[in-house]
C-alpha cells in the first residue's frame, strides 16, 4: 500500500469496531484491519474502492476499504448519516433476516482524522457465486439450443426473484449485473445481492422497477423478456411497464456512451485494474 496512505492512517483514530457475534473468531483480524498486516490472495481495485480477498484461519474473507469521502460527506458521515461500512454491515444482516442471500457480514471499522470521519472498512465472507452478467450476455438467437434454454430459465427465475424482493419492499438502488450473483443448485437458480449499502426498505414503484432493469446493462430484448415474466406474476400491464423499461434502457445507454467518450477524450481511466471480480457487499 502507498506509504503516504499508511502515514495518514497512522494519524487516524479507530472510533468504531463492530464484529458479528457469529464470527468472533475473526475479532483480532477486524480490530487490526487498518494496519494491513496481512497478504491478500487477490486485490480488486476500482476508481472508488479497494477490495481484497484474504484467507484468515482457513476461511476466505473479503475486505473492502471505501474511498475517502468528500470533505462534505466526511461531516455528513460523522454527524448525520451512517457510513457506507456501517450500512453494508447492517443492510446485509437485514437482507439475511428477510431470507435473501448475501455474503455473511463479519464486521466493520470506522476511523476518524481530527475528529471527523475519514475511512471505513467492511469485512464479509467470500462468495463463490458468479455474476449474472454471463447470463445476460446470452442471446436468444444463439445457435446452441442449450444456451437459449438456459437464458429462458434464468429470465423466469430472475423475474420471480425481483418480484420477491419488491414484495418485501427491498430496493437495491445499484441494480447492475455485477451486483447480482447466482448459482445453480440442483437445477434451481439461487441469487445473492452484493454492494448493498445504497439499499432501502420501502414500497417499490413501477417506475423504480423499470429504472432497476435499465441498470442491468443487457439488451432490450432480454429486458423485454424479463418485464413480460415480471408482469405476469404481478398482473401488471406489460405495455405500460415495458415501454418505461425500454425507454430507460436507451436513456442509460446514451448516457454511458457519452460518459465513455468524454473520459476517453480527457484521458480519464475508469473501472477496475484487476479484471477478476471479487464478490463483496458494499
Amino acid at each position: 500500500m502507498d506509504s503516504s496512505i499508511n502515514n495518514i492512517e497512522s494519524r487516524m483514530k479507530v472510533t468504531r469496531v463492530v464484529v458479528n457475534p457469529k464470527y468472533e473468531v475473526f475479532s483480532d483480524f477486524v480490530n487490526n484491519i487498518w494496519k494491513h498486516n496481512y497478504t491478500p490472495d487477490r486485490v480488486y481495485r476500482n476508481y472508488r474502492n479497494i477490495v481484497e480477498k484474504v484467507t484468515v484461519g482457513g476461511a476466505q474473507l473479503v475486505v473492502k476499504k471505501f474511498k475517502k469521502p468528500t470533505e462534505f460527506n466526511r461531516v455528513v458521515y460523522t454527524f448525520l448519516r451512517p457510513s457506507k461500512a456501517k450500512r453494508s454491515y447492517e443492510y446485509s444482516l437485514r437482507l439475511l433476516n428477510l431470507g435473501f442471500e448475501t455474503p455473511d457480514p463479519i464486521g466493520y471499522v470506522e476511523m476518524r482524522l481530527h475528529g471527523i470521519f475519514h475511512t471505513g472498512y467492511y469485512i464479509c465472507l467470500y462468495s463463490d457465486y458468479s455474476s449474472i452478467g454471463e447470463l445476460l450476455n446470452l442471446d436468444f438467437y444463439d445457435e446452441n439450443p442449450q444456451k437459449i434454454g438456459l437464458l429462458r430459465r434464468f429470465i423466469k427465475s430472475f423475474a420471480a426473484y425481483c418480484v420477491d424482493l419488491h414484495r418485501h419492499h427491498i430496493t437495491h438502488n445499484d441494480y447492475n449485473k455485477e451486483n447480482i450473483l447466482y448459482k445453480i443448485v440442483d437445477g434451481k437458480f439461487h441469487f445473492a445481492l452484493i454492494d448493498v449499502n445504497r439499499s432501502n426498505f420501502k414500497s417499490h414503484s413501477k417506475i423504480q422497477f423499470t429504472s432497476d432493469l435499465a441498470n442491468l446493462g443487457c439488451s432490450p430484448i432480454v429486458v423485454a423478456a424479463i418485464v413480460v415474466e415480471y408482469c405476469k406474476i404481478r398482473n401488471w400491464d406489460y405495455a405500460k411497464v415495458g415501454m418505461g423499461a425500454l425507454y430507460n434502457v436507451e436513456r442509460l445507454r446514451s448516457k454511458r456512451t457519452l460518459r465513455s467518450r468524454v473520459c476517453k477524450l480527457l484521458g480519464i481511466k475508469r473501472g477496475v485494474d484487476d479484471n477478476s471480480k471479487i464478490h463483496v457487499t458494499k
